[in-house]
């Protein structure tokens, strides 16, 4: 059964106060900073803006997720294994949904032993997940819910403007 996830509302754009949005921000610019360095190491080769995009946000942002509009609202659907509700915040403005997951847990709790090996590479992750969602048409954002279950976020966020009309009975003509 899915778990209610709380959902942070921003309804002005504009409005950058919440402490997300600021991390936010850095993440956006960190891997604006390695598309750049991936653009650089082709030889500043013109075609491939949107494969350095998507390289840089892999390497940098975790984890997999998928944007799907449809005609009323978008589904935003984040694989988040391991995390609990209460450790999932998502925050919505007007034209951008934000995931920021943290867990407490810190591994095994047996003591480190000191090791002669040396890691040469590791996809191993942080226990701290960022990701932003750019919508392309503005959201409602008093219609926004995400819910948790077995590990996949599920928010759903309906257009602005584009709520469900609900149709009451038809009279018959006297």
């Amino acid at each position: 059964m899915p778990t209610n996830v709380t959902v942070t509302r921003i309804a002005d754009a504009k409005q950058r106060s919440e402490p997300v949005l600021a991390s936010v921000d850095v993440l956006m610019q960190n891997i604006r900073q390695r598309a750049y360095e991936l653009f650089s190491q082709r030889g500043f080769g013109d075609g491939f803006a949107l494969e350095d995009w998507l390289r840089a946000e892999h390497e940098i942002s975790w984890p997999a997720a998928e944007f799907v509009e449809q005609e009323q609202a978008y589904q935003l659907k984040v694989a988040l294994p391991g995390y609990c509700a209460g450790e999932i915040q998502v925050t919505a403005t007007p034209q951008e949904i934000i995931v920021n997951a943290a867990s407490e847990k810190k591994g095994t709790s047996k003591p480190a032993e000191p090791s002669k090996e040396t890691v040469r590479w590791s996809e191993f992750r942080s226990n701290q997940v960022c990701r932003r969602f750019e919508a392309p048409s503005a959201i409602d954002t008093n219609q926004v819910t995400a819910s948790l279950q077995d590990g996949l976020l599920t928010v759903t966020a309906v257009k602005h403007g584009k709520a469900e009309k609900k149709k009451g009975p038809v009279a018959a003509a006297a």
